[in-house]
């Protein structure tokens, strides 16, 4: 817990919320028509349901499998971001997932991918890492 300059104290996740949260504009992302992909039909964003491969290499191999068998339904509707589920389960800190991020973006420009279209989407951490799912859901939706 940290202390307020009042001397309340608040949770780091109260502190991110307090502060001034990025918004989903909707039409920021270009989205894809809904494809045979899924077996319902998705609220969320591709992000949503995707780990990018520099962040599956932070963890041990077997990792991501161990964690689909704990949640086998983890692509639902009923479950939090799978990305979010892995950084809790791993422990992964915001440092390694910016890293690994960063990764990601600089191959999405080499290879002259537009990041504003829904497959080369990039997670953002001030939203991922305040483990709200309230807000994760709502900044993910398919608007």
């Amino acid at each position: 817990m940290a202390s307020s300059s009042s001397g309340e104290e608040y949770s780091v996740t109260e502190e991110i919320t307090q502060n001034a949260l990025p918004v989903y504009v909707p039409g920021s992302i270009k989205l894809d028509e809904i494809s045979g992909d899924f077996s319902f039909t998705p609220t969320k964003r591709r992000i949503y349901y995707q780990i990018p491969g520099p962040v599956i290499e932070l963890v041990p191999e077997g990792t991501i499998d161990e964690l689909f068998e704990k949640n086998k339904d983890i692509y639902t509707e009923s479950q939090e971001m799978a990305l979010v589920a892995l950084i809790k389960h791993c422990n992964i800190s915001r440092e390694d997932f910016e890293r690994a991020i960063e990764k990601v973006i600089e191959g999405y420009i080499s290879s002259g991918f537009d990041m504003t279209v829904e497959d080369f989407e990039i997670p953002n951490a001030d939203i991922i890492y305040t483990f709200d799912n309230d807000i994760i859901n709502e900044y993910y939706r398919r608007a």
